[in-house]
């Protein structure tokens, strides 16, 4: 799924007039622009082949986040059912892929920059806050769609171990959050060395 909406809107949104019409708006040379648009179709094809490498270690790793909450609230579960209820529960984040695809595909008169800040069901796009960087991270992760995600991994886990929605929603809480807020605090570190962002 995620390389087909990927390399479907390499070639049906993203085409090279959606680039010629950014690029000319600031005045770039002809040659200058297809270089970049090469270069920048190259990176969308990386991109789109990482795509399904991505969501498998991060399903990877919010079933081992989720083995250490039943580790901890003494649940005997195996690994592989810990990833089942991930990729399952994973499936809620195609959804604004796909609204993204099928938005930009019947909207007339978009343009690169209109594709780039789409968010979806984020705070982010509510808020349209770009700065500080730091902010952006927080809010483009926290999604209506992210909240379901903590809903269906609640669900999952209450149909294995048999227990009430608040119990396995606690379990979720206590191990998945905080493990999504350690990863987002070392995102904007490392990207506060990388870039030097004040």
């Amino acid at each position: 799924m995620s390389l087909i909406i990927s390399f479907s809107s390499n070639e049906w949104i993203l085409t090279r007039e959606m680039y010629y019409d950014y690029f000319t708006s600031g005045q770039m040379e002809f040659g200058n622009i297809e270089k970049v648009i090469s270069k920048t179709r190259n990176f969308n094809f990386v991109k789109a082949v990482w795509a399904p490498i991505s969501h498998l270690l991060s399903a990877f790793g919010t079933a081992f986040c989720l083995n250490l909450g039943c580790l901890y609230y003494n649940h005997k579960l195996k690994f592989g059912q810990l990833l089942n209820i991930s990729l399952i529960s994973s499936l809620i984040f195609f959804i604004p892929s796909i609204f993204k695809f099928f938005y930009f595909i019947i909207s007339p008169d978009i343009s690169l920059t209109d594709y780039n800040q789409y968010s979806l069901g984020s705070l982010l796009f509510l808020t349209s806050l770009y700065d500080p960087f730091w902010l952006k991270s927080i809010l483009e992760v926290f999604t209506l769609f992210e909240i379901m995600y903590w809903a269906a991994l609640a669900f999952g886990l209450k149909a294995i171990l048999t227990c009430g929605f608040d119990e396995s929603l606690k379990l979720v809480f206590s191990s998945y959050l905080i493990g999504l807020v350690l990863w987002i605090t070392i995102k904007i570190f490392t990207q506060t060395l990388v870039f030097n962002f004040n």
